[in-house]
């Protein structure tokens, strides 16, 4: 994240709330109400201020009952393989049924987002000269050639 760069008190607020629908789903899984008003709630603010959630956390909660999903507790993990290998999450409570590709080739959109942030960071890691950097830390480089090279 670049400095000066204000993160809205909207994502602060469903971090919050997502965190609290989790602990209380893993502590009490039987007070359902609960967990449904915090996932109801985040998707509300999320609607209301016009921001995208981040795609693993959008899949960790029923669309139709907002429950949120977790393996053994309110939902049900299987991997299938027929056609193409996926991922089916079956919802304990409503019997809601999702399938996700296990398998992508290619990269999504939040992973590029955060490819693009990491450059930064390795191109201020970086030292010597132009056609030889060294990133400090990089372990494919045996520590003796790094030696020698400074």
């Amino acid at each position: 994240m670049k400095a000066g760069k204000n993160i809205s008190p909207s994502f602060h607020r469903i971090n919050y709330l997502y965190q609290a629908a989790f602990l209380c789903m893993k502590t009490t899984p039987e007070n359902l109400g609960l967990c449904r008003f915090y996932i109801e709630t985040i998707k509300t603010i999320a609607r209301k201020e016009v921001l995208k959630l981040h795609p693993y956390m959008k899949r960790n909660f029923c669309k139709r009952c907002y429950v949120l999903l977790i393996p053994g507790v309110s939902a049900k993990l299987r991997i299938r393989s027929k056609r193409q290998k996926h991922t089916v999450i079956t919802c304990l409570d409503c019997g809601n049924i999702r399938r996700y590709p296990t398998i992508s080739r290619e990269k999504k959109w939040f992973d590029k987002v955060d490819e693009d942030a990491d450059d930064e960071t390795v191109h201020q890691m970086t030292y010597g000269n132009a056609k030889q950097n060294i990133r400090v830390g990089d372990n494919s480089a045996s520590q003796q050639s790094i030696h020698e090279q400074l």
